[in-house]
């Protein structure tokens, strides 16, 4: 089976964009023994701030599916990924 052009792009971008996802919450996990080493608090308040991260990623995204909807996927997805990398830049 072979992709079209616009496949294999389609393909490579949500690659990318999974790959973004999949680091960020790996930082997060890697950064819980130096939440509770700098904040303390028990084995609990860890798994809510890995709850937290991944209901407001969750939210994130649902709400850019709601936006690509009515404004356009490739600008949703374009500016979505501008918004991440800025975040992820200025930490």
């Amino acid at each position: 089976m072979q992709l079209t052009k616009s496949a294999g792009w389609a393909l490579a971008l949500t690659s990318v964009a999974f790959f973004m996802t999949a680091l960020d919450s790996l930082v997060v996990i890697t950064a819980l023994p130096a939440i509770h080493a700098s904040l303390g608090g028990s084995i609990s308040t860890l798994e809510w701030t890995v709850n937290a991260y991944t209901l407001t990623l969750a939210a994130g995204i649902i709400t850019g599916a709601a936006l690509g909807d009515r404004f356009g996927r490739r600008r949703m997805y374009v500016t979505g990924l501008l918004l991440f990398t800025a975040a992820r830049v200025s930490v």
